[in-house]
């Protein structure tokens, strides 16, 4: 069947919108079963404990499906990571939403499924599954076909199916949900009205101000008892996620100038050998790093160290060794062409079922088939070319020439398959050719070329210079020694002073942070942070190896979730404690010469300050004009009638008094429904961002993955 192909080539896509999707929806099962007691749980998700295997279960398959898609055989460090990050989030999304739903009543019976997929306005996945790319047309039937016949379908065909059709439950659920929250939120006439007026409602007014920083900070002197009244005044705004500050330094393995050495020995012998050979490209496949490069390249596009060498030197020419930081280099100039730095063709495809690279998963003509129809349409072309783009349209395999008419516009030089690209690169500009390549059989018509450049072919070796046995040795030794002569926190910070050696420092780790300063991967040492028995002060207990560094690390600071303890967060209070002084002593200042009917530059005089005239202020302003954020002022100006005067207002950069010289109110509407929309609108984005964060927060999600990864 075609649509088979069309889910198989979906199935791709898939992979994106439901890999992480899937790795969750399942949870439904996971959530009614009981976890084996003698499981490691790696974490609990409210009151769902998460067994370690079959959280890893999921991070596997979503590795997997990444490999397919990136068509990687191993995923870096950073991915694996990122992936149990994406996993972990997921689920606490899942589990939590699950509860609603359940709780709510919420699903999507088999009724609602099929009328969904099979109805006027079906989702995007089904969407591009069963829409013709020849003719952009959507066809019902056929998903109510294939619906029906699911059953005759191959395994793997009916899995996709099955996924595709669990996501697509999955967001309807969710839509539902979002919609029950959305719908319950109503705008009042009388609240758009206050809300109007609030932001139309405008004074004139004249403001003193007495900042702050008129008192100089080291006039001011603290005690504990002004830190205490400060922080127990705030102390909600010190409820902090569990963080760590560490500091390290790093021994980077470098390779030694014996290994530098050995390299390039090996590669004045490799040039001598490079002379002799026969096979160019073997020989650069045998020997080098980088992989043998057929392409020609432009003035200033060569490696700089080599540009210069190349086309100042003849054909046939070797260069190097040529060191460049640890990376030794020799080459052969190949041959030098003038070629045109982007062309322009247009083509039409004509694919067959057993091509390398398929176009469509459900091609049935066969390769003889399609070299008779490539022939009948190239002469057509060739005897009228006016005919080209009518062909292209009507009978390419490219679903772009629906649009495009096979016009692939200027595309850079070599960037196309070599057969297309030596095509249009040999022909001139209206020439029409046929090609094949592993896409199929091409009709290539040259519409054009741009300005021709010297370019050079350059057969290149490299070999990257690695420390050696005996080097990594040495830098183990120097690391350990470090490590050994400095078991506290004071000696580790006296002997990276003496001995010159950078010490770095980051702040506020995350327990499930990834990275340091220089260190894209450093997992163990943030678990060494983490872990129960690693105190405040203390040095690691041995050197961490992190494969070309060796890393020897300090806990500064150990902040523990919940309300952060007064003493640890004094340093970052101190400016607002001065503030809070400063204001105590502006207040009586201002007060001693305020009076509500007092001139207001008769104020600023005795105050040793200035009169300003700030126009069109309004409660919902953001800004004081020269001061910033005061809400404050803005809310004392907001009951303001005109003439009158504010008391003294403690604000954030100063002591403010304002007076409102003139009052216009907002204008009188009849339709307040704009702006009720806009409210909703606004309480649709806020409420669409803070659901997964409030559901999660009342989860009392326990992450315990640092005790595993």
């Amino acid at each position: 069947m075609a649509i088979i192909g069309k889910l198989r080539n979906y199935s791709k896509l898939l992979v994106i919108i439901v890999g992480i999707a899937i790795a969750g929806f399942v949870l439904g099962d996971f959530m009614r079963k009981n976890p084996n007691k003698q499981s490691n749980f790696i974490g609990e998700i409210a009151g769902n404990k998460i067994a370690y295997r079959d959280f890893e279960m999921k991070v596997e398959q979503q590795m997997e499906m990444l490999k397919q898609q990136s068509h990687q055989e191993n995923l870096t460090n950073q991915q694996t990571f990122e992936i149990r990050q994406q996993i972990w989030q997921q689920m606490i999304k899942d589990i939590t939403l699950q509860k609603e739903f359940d709780a709510l009543g919420l699903s999507v019976s088999e009724t609602e499924l099929k009328d969904l997929i099979t109805g006027s306005n079906p989702p995007q996945a089904i969407l591009q599954s069963f829409t013709d790319p020849q003719t952009g047309q959507f066809h019902p039937e056929e998903v109510l076909k294939f619906y029906n016949q699911i059953d005759q379908a191959e395994p793997a065909t009916q899995k996709q199916w099955y996924q595709m059709l669990d996501y697509i439950k999955s967001e309807r659920i969710a839509s539902k949900y979002n919609n029950l929250i959305l719908k319950g939120f109503y705008v009042t006439k009388s609240f758009a009205k206050r809300d109007f007026s609030d932001k139309n409602k405008n004074s004139n007014v004249l403001l003193v101000a007495t900042p702050y920083s008129t008192i100089q900070d080291n006039s001011i002197k603290l005690n504990d008892d002004d830190y205490q009244k400060y922080y127990d005044e705030h102390k909600q705004e010190f409820d902090i996620e569990a963080s760590r500050d560490i500091e390290f330094v790093i021994f980077d393995v470098l390779p030694s100038q014996q290994d530098v050495a050995k390299v390039e020995e090996s590669m004045k012998l490799v040039r001598q050998d490079f002379e002799k050979s026969e096979n160019i490209e073997s020989f650069v496949s045998l020997n080098s790093d980088s992989k043998y490069d057929s392409m020609f390249y432009g003035k200033g596009t060569l490696p700089l160290f080599i540009d210069s060498i190349v086309f100042n030197s003849p054909k046939e020419t070797f260069i190097g060794p040529i060191k460049d930081n640890f990376t030794f280099t020799v080459a052969k100039v190949m041959e030098f062409q003038d070629r045109p730095d982007s062309m322009r063709a247009s083509h039409i495809l004509i694919s067959y079922d057993s091509v390398k690279q398929p176009i469509k998963q459900d091609m049935k003509r066969t390769k003889i088939a399609s070299k008779k129809l490539v022939d009948s349409l190239f002469a057509i072309v060739k005897k009228d070319p006016k005919l080209f783009d009518t062909i292209a349209k009507q009978f390419s395999d490219d679903p772009s020439a629906q649009k495009n008419k096979g016009d692939l516009e200027w595309f850079k030089d070599q960037t196309m398959v070599k057969q297309f690209n030596d095509a249009c690169f040999n022909g001139k500009v209206g020439d029409i050719t046929i090609v094949e390549t592993d896409f199929g059989y091409h009709i290539i018509k040259v519409t054009g070329k741009q300005e021709y450049k010297k370019k050079a072919m350059v057969a290149i070796i490299t070999r990257k210079v690695e420390p050696s046995t005996e080097t990594y040795q040495d830098y183990y030794t120097k690391a350990s020694n470090f490590h050994s002569q400095n078991k506290t926190i004071e000696q580790f910070d006296k002997s990276c002073v003496s001995a010159g050696i950078n010490k770095r420092t980051a702040e506020y780790l995350r327990e499930m942070d990834n990275s340091l300063p220089g260190l894209e991967t450093a997992r163990d040492i943030i678990r060494w942070a983490y872990n129960k028995e690693t105190k405040k002060g203390s040095v690691c207990d041995a050197v961490f190896d992190l494969g070309d560094k060796y890393v020897i690390a300090v806990l500064k600071e150990v902040r523990l979730k919940g309300i952060a303890p007064l003493e640890q967060i004094k340093p970052l209070i101190e400016p607002m404690v001065k503030r809070e002084k400063k204001a105590e002593q502006l207040l009586t200042k201002v007060n001693s010469v305020y009076t509500p009917t007092i001139d207001m530059g008769l104020l600023a005089t005795k105050l040793n300050s200035k009169l300003d005239t700030i126009p069109m202020l309004s409660f919902s302003s953001y800004n004081l004009p020269g001061f910033g954020p005061e809400p404050e002022v803005l809310g004392a100006l907001y009951s303001l009638k005109k003439g009158n005067t504010s008391k003294p207002i403690k604000g954030n950069m100063g002591v403010f008094v304002i007076k409102a010289i003139d009052v216009t109110e907002a204008p009188v509407i009849q339709d307040y429904a704009p702006v009720k929309m806009q409210i909703y609108g606004l309480f649709n984005s806020i409420a669409n961002y803070q659901i997964n964060r409030i559901l999660e927060k009342a989860a009392n999600v326990k992450d315990n993955r640092v005790l595993f990864y």
